[in-house]
């Protein structure tokens, strides 16, 4: 009988280790919609296409944005069978004057590593590329290549925004190239400032 009992308590035990480590892989559910909704804040839903942007010094030209739809991207499951979806946003940034394009990423399901926002920026003038990718997730905040804040708010000569994100570059190879970037949560790029400390904010918008 003592084997019997034995086995029988194994069989109890790993039971038990089995429905708590099941539980350990089960994504919390609820922080995916809190994380999911901060997210989807971030996204263009403001229609704009063509806004103009001014210089420090006064000197203004267009900033043209274009935007796609907020598309479903993908399903994520974790091991618990629960599935997740993923969303997908690609908005793109061009100056008439100023030799620069901006492209903005805004990918993920609210899972706190899948969750990202990406910028690029291209330098036509000497071919510089700039990039980084910060995730949503509000307690680490990881990025590469640049510093990540948030700012509660931010006025320029144009309008005055609320949340916003703060992308400062680590490296720049030119003057020209960019040194900070402010993204408005629901709009966007609203300023930028260049190495050499040209800030262009945007004035106006159609």
């Amino acid at each position: 009988m003592k084997p019997m009992k034995l086995i029988n308590s194994l069989f109890i035990l790993m039971l038990i280790c089995m429905n708590s480590c099941r539980e350990d892989e089960c994504i919390d559910r609820n922080q995916v919609e809190i994380h999911l909704n901060n997210m989807l804040k971030w996204y263009i839903t403001e229609n704009i296409s063509l806004q103009t942007i001014t210089d420090q010094n006064g000197i203004s030209q267009t900033f043209t944005a274009s935007y796609s739809e907020i598309v479903f991207d993908d399903s994520i499951e974790d091991d618990c069978g629960q599935s997740f979806e993923s969303y997908y946003q690609n908005s793109q940034y061009t100056t008439s004057v100023s030799p620069l394009h901006f492209s903005l990423d805004i990918n993920g399901s609210g899972i706190d590593e899948e969750a990202t926002l990406k910028l690029n920026v291209y330098n036509t003038s000497n071919g510089g590329y700039q990039d980084n990718t910060a995730s949503f997730n509000f307690i680490t905040r990881k990025s590469n290549n640049a510093q990540v804040s948030f700012v509660d708010e931010l006025t320029t000569n144009y309008r005055t925004y609320s949340d916003l994100m703060l992308i400062e570059f680590d490296k720049h190879n030119q003057s020209t190239d960019i040194k900070a970037v402010y993204i408005a949560k629901g709009y966007g790029i609203v300023k930028f400032i260049q190495q050499n400390n040209n800030t262009f904010e945007i004035s106006s918008s159609n």
